[in-house]
């Protein structure tokens, strides 16, 4: 086990007021910080009170009903809904949005929203503009409505490479301020588990030693089985406002959890499913030490942002632990995203371009233009096409791996060089040397143990190849230092009972 991690360098201490002065309209500026580094309180605690000191207004856009409710909460003064517009207004310089609401007031004409005028826009996690384009926000529709301001914009974001991608259709150039440190999070452990009884031990083994729990699921129907499991537990579960089965999965005690994490910013249960209605936004604070586990396939920017809801405060000790229930993607997912794509390109090529597809396309809602041309239609756009592609080529790289632990691992190792990422048939492996050892560092296996372990190296499958074979001392101490487990094996001659025998001898090495 790695000791307590603390985050260190906070977005905050970049937000200088010569920083903030030489801020100008000319650049898109993207803020790359680390889940939980401050992006959001530098924007309210510095630039917020700056731009009020000079007379200047902001018009803070961000995802999710519930995030917006809690910042409401926390810098909170009264809440007007200004006529016809999808926006609140906080103070007297500070009005909040979503992109949902401001995309939906756009393709309803609504043209309230070219008249106001922000001397800031702020995009709170930009990358969902890009990342949410296939079912939720019409990213192509925001991008334009950001081309026609005259506004200072800052594109906050943990996972800022989805907002490189919409480069090109942006009217101003990207000017990166702060790159990601992907050292820079309070991620301790991070372990995969392939078997849906050990994820399901996994979760009662932490809970029982006082850790919070914090899951994300692909379905609704899956919380049954959660509360189901954890009937000893005050276990909670939260769907999205607009899911049309949330009346069905949360009670009265769900709704009050939900309100307790938008009003203090706490998880006051023991355990927390959800679906992706919390992987961005809604902050939740470490007052114990937490697990975030998935028991999903989700792309790698959903994963980073899940667990980034858990923020352990700076001076704080507590830490997080990750778990995986490694799975393939069901082909049905595949097949849905072919199918959607092939749609698209079916459209494209009859029609030719995009202009064009909104046009003329039967799907448009009336037209929709401005002096130049036509501004968007959501299913075809360009954007939404091209995130589709790549989804299509995650979920088919994970689906044809012939070994999915492993494609997991790379990837968690890429998002979290820092953390020790281990199969958690791993764990099971130092339990059996350390009751072995008992203090020592080095123990001499008999017959017996030599054969009980080659039989639990066997079950636990280190070779996939040679699933079915015994395994030689080669395989497993490439196994060992394959999971980084501070062991060795070695074969040695020895003289027992005055006979020569050769033996393994189990070494420990201290790192």
């Amino acid at each position: 086990m790695k000791g307590e991690k603390e985050m260190s360098n906070y977005v905050t201490e970049d937000f200088t007021e010569e920083f903030m002065e030489s801020l100008s309209n000319e650049w898109l500026y993207l803020i790359g910080g680390e889940c939980g580094s401050g992006k959001t309180t530098a924007i309210m605690e510095k630039l917020v009170p700056y731009a009020a000191k000079n007379n200047k207004s902001v018009l803070y856009v961000c995802n999710r009903t519930a995030l917006k409710d809690q910042l409401k909460q926390k810098y909170k003064h009264e809440d007007t809904l200004l006529h016809e517009n999808p926006l609140k207004e906080v103070n007297d310089n500070l009005t909040i949005g979503m992109y949902q609401s401001i995309t939906t007031s756009l393709e309803h004409r609504n043209m309230f929203l070219y008249a106001q005028h922000y001397d800031y826009v702020i995009l709170d996690e930009a990358h969902l503009i890009y990342d949410a384009s296939d079912y939720d926000i019409n990213a192509f529709m925001f991008l334009e409505y950001l081309n026609q301001l005259e506004s200072v914009i800052i594109a906050l974001s943990g996972t800022p490479k989805s907002v490189i991608k919409m480069k090109e259709y942006l009217s101003r150039n990207i000017n990166v301020i702060r790159e990601v440190d992907k050292t820079n999070n309070p991620i301790r452990n991070i372990y995969l588990v392939e078997n849906r009884d050990e994820f399901e031990t996994l979760r009662k083994k932490y809970l029982d030693n006082g850790y919070k729990w914090f899951e994300l699921v692909s379905k609704s129907n899956q919380f049954i089985g959660f509360k189901n499991s954890l009937k000893n537990y005050e276990a909670a579960t939260i769907l999205s406002n607009s899911n049309p089965k949330k009346n069905i999965y949360m009670t009265d005690y769900d709704e009050l959890i939900l309100n307790f994490i938008v009003e203090e910013e706490e998880l006051m249960c023991d355990a927390l499913a959800a679906t992706k209605v919390l992987d961005v936004g809604v902050n939740i604070n470490a007052h114990e030490n937490f697990v975030v586990a998935f028991d999903c396939v989700e792309i790698p920017n959903t994963l980073e942002q899940f667990r980034s809801r858990i923020r352990v405060n700076k001076n704080k000790h507590y830490h997080v632990d990750l778990i995986f229930y490694v799975q393939k993607p069901p082909l049905w997912i595949i097949k849905q995203l072919k199918e959607k794509i092939n749609d698209i390109e079916q459209v494209y090529k009859s029609l030719g371009d995009y202009e064009t597809i909104v046009r003329e396309h039967k799907q448009v809602i009336g037209e929709r233009f401005r002096e130049s041309g036509v501004i968007s239609e959501r299913k075809y756009n360009p954007i939404t096409k091209k995130l589709l592609n790549e989804k299509l080529t995650f979920y088919k790289a994970i689906y044809d791996s012939k070994n999915v632990l492993e494609y997991y691992r790379e990837m968690l190792k890429e998002m979290y060089p820092c953390a020790t990422v281990t199969n958690i048939s791993a764990v099971k492996v130092v339990e059996f040397f350390e009751e072995l050892f008992q203090g020592k560092n080095v123990y001499t296996l008999d017959e017996e143990q030599k054969d009980l372990l080659k039989a639990k190296m066997k079950e636990i499958q280190i070779d996939r190849r040679h699933s079915n074979e015994v395994p030689s001392l080669l395989r497993i101490n490439n196994y060992l230092k394959k999971e980084q487990l501070p062991y060795v094996i070695k074969s040695k001659k020895t003289r027992i009972n005055g006979n020569q025998k050769r033996v393994w001898q189990l070494l420990k090495y201290i790192i």
